[in-house]
């Protein structure tokens, strides 16, 4: 049996896009008492949303790190990239790997996590890409669920 991987399809097109709906699904992942590993899929994108998470609410932060940040092992979301090594963090965590870091799935569920969050955007590359990876993943034997981004919220497409 497989490890069940959720695939997320934002309505939007660009990775801003992307970064603006995670904040929410974080913070369910976090309330429910899970640990995150977010993987962007450079150090600029990984920035990026390091500050995002800070300031997407003036009322609140989501708690985070990178591992350069120190005790990542203490960070209940830990942001790393695809260029880093990351394998000894993923003990424990919930991957969440975003668009454009697909090259580290395989090594991702190599890891036989709990399971795992692919999320992508609606630009052409990003939706052909994903399917690519639904339907490897799904041939691989891996319990796969996708989930659409709707006026409404996410709905489960499959």
């Amino acid at each position: 049996m497989g490890i069940p991987v959720a695939f997320y399809h934002t309505g939007g097109e660009t990775p801003a896009a992307l970064d603006a709906v995670l904040p929410t699904l974080l913070e369910k992942a976090v309330g429910a008492g899970n640990r995150i590993l977010l993987v962007a899929p450079t150090a600029a994108r990984q920035q990026r949303l390091d500050e995002a998470l800070w300031s997407y609410r003036d009322t609140a932060f989501l708690p985070h790190g990178k591992p350069e940040d120190g005790k990542p092992e203490l960070q209940p979301i830990l942001i790393v990239n695809a260029e880093d090594e990351f394998a000894s963090f993923l003990v424990g965590r919930i991957p969440v790997v975003l668009a454009g870091a697909e090259s580290v799935l395989e090594k991702v569920l190599a890891a036989t996590p709990a399971r795992a969050l692919y999320m992508f955007t609606a630009a052409t590359a990003d939706v052909e890409r994903g399917r690519g990876l639904f339907k490897q993943l799904k041939g691989a034997g891996h319990e796969l669920s996708y989930h659409q981004q709707t006026d409404k919220g996410w709905e489960k497409k499959a």
